[in-house]
């Protein structure tokens, strides 16, 4: 079987996924809907969509700094900023469709050689990431812990 990766197959792809979504959720919403459905929707507050909407454009940008500023100063001073988006995106995407995010990690690594970044080199700055994440979830749960069990919101609010 010929794979062909060219804009337009690409651009057809995306449009066939988007109406399939559209399609699946209006499917969903007009089969499953309550009042309370109804209702919980039209008590959504703008300002915190727009503040999440506002939060993934930070994690997408700030992830890929952290990337770019890895291979900036110790492996590759040639790789582009747009190219760590990319591979985090990519890392995003395909831990988001795998069983227990197993195809990100890969999928991240794919997108950093292929834009010439030598296999030690994407598998270290990967492993850093990962690490750095995990640790920031480490200290976090930590914080809370602090702050809702034993610290200052101990007795609530």
């Amino acid at each position: 079987m010929d794979l062909i990766f060219d804009k337009k197959h690409i651009l057809r792809g995306v449009r066939l996924f988007v109406l399939i979504t559209v399609v699946g959720f209006a499917a969903i919403f007009y089969f499953t809907t309550t009042r309370e459905s109804l209702k919980a929707l039209q008590s959504l507050k703008v300002v915190f969509l727009l503040l999440a909407l506002f939060l993934v454009l930070a994690d997408l940008i700030l992830n890929g700094l952290r990337i770019y500023i890895f291979f900036t100063k110790e492996i590759l001073k040639k790789v582009r900023y747009i190219d760590c988006v990319k591979a985090n995106l990519t890392n995003y995407f395909l831990s988001a469709i795998t069983p227990a995010s197993t195809g990100g990690g890969p999928g991240q690594l794919y997108s950093l050689t292929r834009r010439g970044v030598p296999l030690s080199g994407a598998v270290s700055v990967t492993m850093i990431n990962f690490f750095s994440t995990l640790l920031f979830f480490l200290l976090t749960y930590v914080l809370v812990f602090f702050l809702t069990h034993q610290g200052i919101f101990a007795k609530g609010l």
